[in-house]
């Protein structure tokens, strides 16, 4: 509006002037009108500027992570003298469960009480988390933590079964983004992954259920969630058997038909391959996860009566009161 009605004063004005310059001077030669001033041209004239990738991204792939509990550990990767630990390869979900079961929920809660606190531990993860792992599963259920209060986070019910609400779940998060860090990339990576496999969330503060369940292979580091007991993660057709999870992830791409070609190299579980059936050796047993020596006590006994297992004594205590006294 504000174009139009410039560019038709400008024209007035024009076509005025140029009738006095015919008028005090009689005939003679046509008098061009000037052209209009750039300032005026219509905005669909003006030159666009090209789309930016931030233009087209979904806002929902680059946002920070934003809660509190054991933020570092949800934020970062299982590594292994400063690099990636190496991924472990299980062929099912019933393989990873059998893998877990050494270090069922009640025996993590009795030997690491601080983690049903803030993130108290030195290194942000437990020795038994330092485990990367990848598997073949359903996803059944997918969640976006959004609001005031959520942490940004994706939870995905991953199943056991290709039948809606059938078999056993376990959670997997696509994570919240630290504020800077080297695994920044991958983290924003794995978040655009999922997005691209489930389509347009639409899950915004609640499980939304995916059907049919999407066949996909995973990879992520191990995460032990104190923060909830089991059972209280996931919708009501697909609760997880543990408060284990796989969190953050590091991968997740879609599986169309037979097994993945990117898992045939499978440590934990039955072979998928036909060479490795063909030698008829049999697949490795579960190994327990890797846990502190037995003689390993608490660091430090709490001014609140508790004991605290933190790594160093940095951190030991934290959120009871300080450290009363030190036991090792």
């Amino acid at each position: 509006m504000h174009n139009n009605a410039l560019m038709r004063r400008w024209r007035t004005l024009a076509v005025a002037a140029a009738l006095a310059v015919v008028a005090a001077c009689g005939t003679g030669p046509p008098v061009a009108v000037p052209p209009l001033p750039p300032a005026a041209l219509p905005a669909a004239s003006q030159p666009q500027r090209p789309p930016t990738s931030a233009d087209s991204m979904n806002p929902q792939v680059e946002e920070e992570f934003g809660g509190q509990y054991r933020a570092r550990a949800k934020t970062s990767y299982a590594m292994s003298d400063g690099v990636l630990a190496p991924l472990e390869e299980f062929a099912d979900l019933a393989a990873l469960r059998s893998f877990l079961a050494p270090q069922i929920d009640p025996r993590m809660r009795r030997h690491y009480p601080h983690l049903g606190e803030a993130d108290a531990d030195g290194s942000g993860r437990t020795v038994e988390e330092l485990h990367n792992v990848a598997l073949v599963a359903w996803i059944h259920a997918v969640k976006h933590e959004s609001g005031p209060h959520g942490d940004n986070d994706f939870h995905v019910m991953l199943g056991s079964s290709a039948e809606p609400g059938a078999g056993f779940f376990l959670t997997a998060e696509a994570s919240g983004l630290p504020e800077d860090g080297a695994q920044r990339a991958q983290l924003v990576e794995v978040r655009r992954q999922l997005l691209s496999v489930i389509g347009p969330c639409r899950c915004n503060g609640h499980f939304r259920a995916v059907v049919p369940p999407r066949r996909v292979r995973v990879s992520g580091s191990l995460f032990f969630d104190a923060d909830h007991a089991i059972g209280a993660v996931g919708p009501k057709y697909a609760k997880s058997f543990t408060v284990w999870e796989i969190h953050p992830l590091l991968s997740i791409e879609p599986v169309e038909g037979g097994a993945s070609a990117a898992a045939t190299a499978v440590v934990h579980g039955q072979a998928a391959t036909e060479a490795s059936s063909a030698t008829d050796a049999p697949a490795p047993p579960p190994q327990p996860i890797a846990r502190p020596a037995p003689e390993r006590g608490p660091t430090a006994r709490c001014r609140d009566g508790t004991l605290s297992y933190a790594r160093s004594h940095r951190g030991a205590c934290s959120g009871h009161s300080g450290v009363a006294e030190w036991l090792r």
